[in-house]
């Protein structure tokens, strides 16, 4: 069975300033003609930050409600310029999904996401 692809940025490179509020960031990713997804992040830390940046992924099946999908994936607080990264893969049921950002006290974070869409199988 083939498969067509399409690879959607939804952070690119968005900076998470210290001290930000809990605020979902970058685009909503939409796979209401998808048949699932996979998304990953990368949050890179400009210098140690004293509390880690987490970014939860939330989804809806609606477009209305949303809820919080799997667990958070966390930056690291030990190094400058650390890189964490994390991934996760959202089934056919999912209308659109969007990145829930917490943390990132002390310092500022980089965030980029992008997902790999199934958009037509053959």
């Amino acid at each position: 069975m083939a498969l067509t692809k399409e690879v959607v940025t939804i952070a690119d490179n968005l900076t998470v300033s210290a001290g930000a509020a809990a605020a979902a960031v970058g685009s909503e990713l939409d796979l209401s003609s998808a048949y699932g997804a996979t998304l990953d992040v990368r949050i890179t830390n400009g210098t140690a930050p004293t509390v880690a940046a987490q970014v939860q992924i939330q989804t809806t099946p609606d477009g209305t409600s949303w809820y919080d999908f799997g667990g958070p994936i966390i930056g690291s607080l030990t190094l400058n310029a650390a890189v964490s990264r994390g991934g996760i893969e959202l089934p056919v049921g999912i209308k659109k999904a969007r990145l829930w950002v917490t943390g990132a006290t002390g310092q500022a974070v980089t965030l980029r996401a992008q997902a790999s869409k199934v958009t037509r199988l053959v």
